[in-house]
């Protein structure tokens, strides 16, 4: 498998501002599995806890990050207190989002898991839609593939064609982390391998 396609941000368009950030959103997830000698990692947590390691990013980068903070949202011609997930501002730039996670059963026999992206994408936009900010919003999914322990010898060709999907999506940003040493990593007794993550963001 082509080292580079392991570890890396993958493209970022017309967010190109936001390349700093995703690569140190890369760096988090390595330190953090590290310092847990490899044997947990951030993106078994939850939703919460994947925004927590970009806005660390967002900070490593320069910026300036806000997570779970109560904002007005509008719904049905309705105004109410609610939570946004982020916001942070960057080189100028000023960002709220929401964000989805998702958990992609991705081995040999599993259904096609671009309809799930693909929908928490839409379920994340629609979420930010009602946020009154006039800031620049953003749909934010995490996705972490995993496989099943039958299918070990696969493991890297399997991720490979999972992430040459992944970059069929359109969006705006695109990253992902899976280290070698967490390419086997299962929890207890669990019998699956999650090996990493990817950040998808996009204009909502």
């Amino acid at each position: 498998m082509d080292k580079a396609k392991i570890d890396r941000y993958a493209h970022s368009t017309s967010a190109s501002n936001l390349l700093p950030i995703l690569s140190e959103w890369i760096k988090v997830n390595r330190s953090l599995a590290r310092s847990w000698d490899w044997k947990d990692c951030p993106w078994w947590c939850n939703e919460r806890a994947s925004v927590s390691t970009l806005a660390a990013a967002v900070w490593k980068a320069g910026g300036k990050a806000l997570e779970e903070f109560c904002d007005e949202k509008i719904y049905r011609r309705g105004k109410y207190q609610g939570r946004c997930d982020l916001y942070f501002e960057f080189r100028g730039h000023h960002f709220v989002a929401e964000s989805k996670q998702v958990w992609l059963p991705v081995g040999r026999r599993s259904h096609p898991q671009l309809p799930v992206l693909k929908n928490a994408q839409v379920e994340a936009s629609k979420d930010v839609h009602y946020v009154t900010e006039t800031d620049t919003k953003l749909s934010i999914v995490f996705a972490v593939p995993y496989f099943p322990k039958s299918d070990r010898t696969h493991v890297n060709r399997l991720l490979s064609e999972w992430q040459a999907q992944v970059l069929e999506i359109p969006c705006h940003s695109l990253a992902w982390v899976f280290p070698e040493k967490t390419r086997y990593l299962r929890w207890e007794n669990d019998s699956h391998y999650y090996p990493g993550i990817a950040v998808i963001l996009d204009k909502a």
